[in-house]
């Protein structure tokens, strides 16, 4: 009985990953169809234990296939799931460091800010500054991770003059 279980498991995980994998932004994308990718995600996160490498990486894929943060209504139900599970970060650094999107710098900054300022020896800051600068990404991602950095460096500074009343 619950081999069965687990194979229905993994086999709705693949016919979701198979979906993500498949979505192509260069086709016209109608509003019900994004509300059926939202609910196919939402479904996915609330049956999961745990991801895995592979889960992770079509997950955050889809970021890739989006970079600037068209849909974001499915593209935050993702973030929040992903920060649910955890150990998404090798993942996220190679996605902003290959293909660098608004979600993926969005999710650096959220590292950032919940007190997290490296993995494996890569400071987040880091990442987020050469994203700023890259001329081989949307602009849009570029300036987005320039924000970001702006956004971070202000609360730092209004810490460290609240810190020194």
């Amino acid at each position: 009985m619950i081999a069965a279980g687990v194979l229905y498991v993994r086999q709705k995980m693949n016919k979701f990953l198979n979906q993500l994998k498949s979505l192509d932004p260069g086709d016209a994308v109608e509003a019900d169809e994004i509300d059926g990718i939202y609910d196919l995600v939402d479904s996915f996160f609330q049956e999961q234990g745990k991801l895995d490498q592979n889960a992770q990486k079509a997950i955050i894929g889809l970021f890739e296939k989006f970079p600037t943060d068209y849909y974001s209504h499915v593209l935050w139900n993702i973030i929040h799931g992903l920060e649910h599970f955890g150990g998404y970060e090798k993942c996220l650094i190679d996605s902003v460091t290959n293909s660098p999107s608004c979600t993926g710098v969005v999710m650096v900054s959220r590292l950032l800010n919940g007190g997290f300022y490296e993995f494996e020896g890569l400071s987040y800051l880091s990442l987020l500054n050469d994203t700023s600068t890259r001329t081989d990404c949307s602009e849009e991602v570029s300036q987005r991770a320039g924000e970001l950095i702006s956004s971070y460096n202000k609360k730092q500074a209004e810490q460290d003059v609240a810190s020194n009343l």
